[in-house]
């Protein structure tokens, strides 16, 4: 299983499918991001990040927070070949910082706050070239020849991801994941749970909606604030699982319990 696969199947067989249903901040209304619309936007990116003198096998310490943008950015990041470094911002500032000395990135995006924070503690100081957002890459002004690949043929055993553990018991480790190594993830997960594409999950964890299209089903993602366990709306989530007839839901044991 290639990791793309089953979502470039989705895209083309069935482009009007919701990748995400999702609660809007802007209109505060339910709306729909298809895959379609998903796959356009993460050509757009493709071709952002080429426009902005970036190469595959660069690393990017991604601190910026989830938004539907987010998600076809983080999956244009994958078929570039830039390797994104995944971490928990609940870590701490202090350990953030020792994260980002120790995985030495090449390149850094963020929003308003996180660069703010960068430039206040020196993050990625010895290692950053690029300082990037989400907003500026996908503003439009790049121009890049139609002609021109947007992304580059990856093998199978280059690093797709470096995920840091979260820091509970020390400082987080990193681990390097390959393309076959997610592509392994992802075929053990659809067989263990009998994961078909006609399946509604809830994730709440911004990682697991990834995996969600990865694995061509829908992800309803509700008005809550999942990084926050604790704070889980328990009303928002139970109306979202009913109103939309949700048959997954992946969520830490202290969710689930609210």
């Amino acid at each position: 299983m290639q990791l793309f696969d089953t979502f470039e199947r989705t895209a083309a067989s069935q482009p009007n499918k919701p990748a995400f249903i999702y609660f809007s901040e802007r209109t505060k209304k339910w709306d729909v991001f298809t895959y379609q619309q998903f796959a356009d936007s993460t050509n757009r990116f493709l071709l952002g990040l080429q426009a902005c003198s970036l190469t595959p096998n660069m690393s990017a310490a991604v601190m910026t927070p989830p938004s539907i943008e987010f998600f076809p950015f983080a999956f244009a990041l994958l078929k570039f070949g830039i390797i994104p470094i995944i971490l928990d911002p609940a870590v701490g500032l202090k350990k953030v910082g020792e994260i980002l000395k120790e995985s030495q990135p090449d390149i850094f995006i963020g929003n308003t706050l996180t660069h703010m924070l960068r430039k206040l503690f020196g993050w990625g100081r010895d290692s950053v070239k690029h300082n990037l957002s989400i907003a500026n890459i996908e503003s439009g002004k790049w121009k890049v020849p139609q002609s021109s690949s947007p992304y580059f043929p990856l093998s199978t055993s280059s690093p797709a991801a470096i995920i840091y553990t979260s820091g509970s018991t020390g400082l987080p480790k990193g681990a390097i994941y390959t393309q076959s190594n997610l592509a392994a993830q992802l075929e053990l997960l659809k067989n263990t749970f009998h994961i078909t594409p006609d399946e509604i999950d809830l994730p709440a964890f911004p990682l697991y909606a990834l995996i969600d299209v990865l694995l061509g089903v829908t992800s309803v993602i509700p008005d809550v604030t999942f990084p926050v366990p604790g704070k889980t709306d328990a009303v928002k989530v139970i109306n979202a699982i009913q109103q939309f007839n949700v048959t997954n839901m992946f969520a830490s044991p202290v969710v689930l319990e609210i």
